[in-house]
C-alpha cells in the first residue's frame, strides 16, 4: 500500500517540482503557514516588509527552527 500523502490545490503531486532552484520556496512555504506559525510569518512581515519574501530559504529555515526548534 502505497503511503498517504498531502495533495490538494496548493500542493504540488509528488512527483513534480514546482521550483526551480530556491526560487519562490520562501512564498510557497510561508503560504502554506497555520494558527501560530502564521501569525509570527505575519509578524516577521509587519518587521521586515515586503523584503521578507526575498530572504533566502535557508534563512527562513534557520529562522523557523530557531523559533519553533531551539
Amino acid at each position: 500500500m502505497a503511503p498517504v500523502t498531502r495533495q490538494g490545490p496548493n500542493i504540488p503531486p509528488n512527483n513534480t517540482n514546482p521550483f526551480k532552484g530556491t526560487e519562490g520556496m520562501v512564498k510557497f512555504a510561508t503560504y502554506t503557514l497555520l494558527d501560530a506559525a502564521l501569525t509570527w510569518w505575519n509578524g516577521q512581515i509587519r518587521s521586515l516588509g515586503p523584503d521578507a519574501y526575498s530572504m533566502t530559504w535557508e534563512v527562513l529555515k534557520k529562522n523557523m527552527t530557531d523559533k519553533y526548534c531551539p
